[in-house]
């Protein structure tokens, strides 16, 4: 079935390299995905960025916060959550935020407050999933424990000729670091190579009411 897909990334080549070979794979799939670029006020980067998504079949839109100061404001997660609410995917990726980088960690916290936010509001429907992808494990993102894996296999090398677009910031010369992940990544799900994520859980409407704990009890 046909889903629409929604991915933030901090910086022009962040959703690339966190989960590029799963944008091939869903566009393959014919699912319309869309990546948000939060921080591409260069024309460069959008250039590279418009070519990237071309590569992976998707769409891409660029925003104008701070690179290197992004922070975590209501109008940040007014803006996050305003375009979940206008594009209705029926999955979120967003960047795992315990990540040494500071826009990672922010761009991580402005979609997960948004998803709070729509959360408490009992909207959009259907629900989306959430979805957090890591950066460079170790160098970067810390802690990240995956219950989701993609089997990219098939998309090793599209994936790479998407990242290589963004010449700007010669992210191919760090690459074999990805590639060795995701190699790991397949040794733990029984694929080649593969992708791996934290799928965030959400209690929605009465349920959340349905946990032992202060003041509350099993319902009846």
């Amino acid at each position: 079935m046909s889903k629409k897909i929604l991915i933030f990334g901090a910086h022009p080549d962040d959703a690339e390299i966190g989960c590029g070979g799963a944008i091939c794979r869903y566009v393959d799939e014919g699912c319309k995905v869309q990546v948000v670029h939060m921080t591409c006020s260069k024309p460069i980067r959008a250039t590279e960025s418009q070519a990237a998504a071309k590569i992976m079949g998707a769409i891409a839109e660029g925003w104008d916060f701070p690179d290197g100061k992004m922070t975590v404001d209501a109008a940040g997660v007014k803006r996050a959550q305003d375009k979940i609410m206008q594009f209705k995917p029926d999955l979120v990726f967003g960047h795992w935020p315990v990540d040494f980088h500071p826009d990672h960690q922010a761009a991580g916290c402005l979609v997960l407050r948004a998803m709070n936010n729509l959360e408490l509001q009992g909207v959009p429907e259907p629900w989306p999933e959430l979805y957090m992808f890591q950066a460079a494990p170790g160098y970067q993102s810390y802690h990240f424990l995956p219950n989701v894996y993609v089997d990219i296999t098939a998309y090793r090398q599209r994936k790479r000729d998407a990242v290589g677009c963004h010449a700007s910031v010669n992210v191919l010369k760090g690459y074999g670091s990805q590639e060795t992940l995701n190699k790991s990544r397949g040794y733990e799900s029984g694929y080649g190579y593969a992708e791996a994520f934290i799928r965030i859980a959400f209690r929605r409407g009465t349920t959340r009411d349905n946990v032992v704990g202060e003041g509350l009890e099993w319902p009846q």
